[in-house]
């Protein structure tokens, strides 16, 4: 997994921006849109990607709410701007299993989850089993979902998802282990 300066400075400590993640796309031969959908009267915004230099646009199915709540002296406009910038940013993160740390969630007014985030830890064991899988950047989400039988976002994991999907990669390595091998 790849490692993005957190530059900026907010409120609640650094973060990485959504210019930051998107240069990072870039730089990796992606191309991103954030296709919007109103579902239920809410809206939601996802990343599309696709590989430079092809026509195929992939979802990622990362689906993000835009919610605008306490808007702290802003506009309405400045507001929706900020949920949109924060739901871009976290949904692009998702699609391609990066994390930062939550730079205008409290403008946005998007609830954050009362869940444990998975420790760094994890994350170590975790980038070490999609590199050994040889999982390709932007298909890690599809990958530790199927094999946690939810969707997910690698950047979101929480702790006991992330244990689930190492313990579910052990297990599979000791069967393999014990199967006894054709000679």
């Amino acid at each position: 997994m790849a490692v993005i300066k957190k530059d900026a400075q907010g409120g609640r400590g650094t973060y990485a921006t959504l210019t930051q993640v998107v240069n990072y796309v870039d730089e990796q031969g992606f191309d991103l849109q954030w296709p919007t959908q109103l579902v239920d009267g809410r809206l939601y915004v996802d990343t599309a990607v696709r590989k430079k230099g092809t026509d195929k646009w992939i979802a990622s199915n990362c689906l993000i709410p835009v919610e605008v709540g306490d808007s702290r002296g802003m506009s309405v406009m400045q507001a929706l701007g900020s949920a949109l910038t924060y739901a871009r940013r976290y949904s692009t993160c998702g699609a391609f299993g990066l994390a930062t740390t939550d730079d205008d969630g409290e403008t946005s007014g998007y609830k954050k989850r009362s869940v444990k985030g998975m420790t760094d830890e994890q994350k170590t064991q975790i980038d070490r089993i999609l590199e050994d899988c040889k999982i390709p950047v932007g298909q890690e989400n599809g990958f530790i979902g199927n094999v946690l039988q939810t969707r997910v976002a690698y950047g979101t994991l929480t702790e006991y998802q992330a244990q689930r999907f190492i313990d579910a990669y052990r297990q599979h390595n000791d069967k393999v282990k014990e199967a006894p091998s054709e000679q």
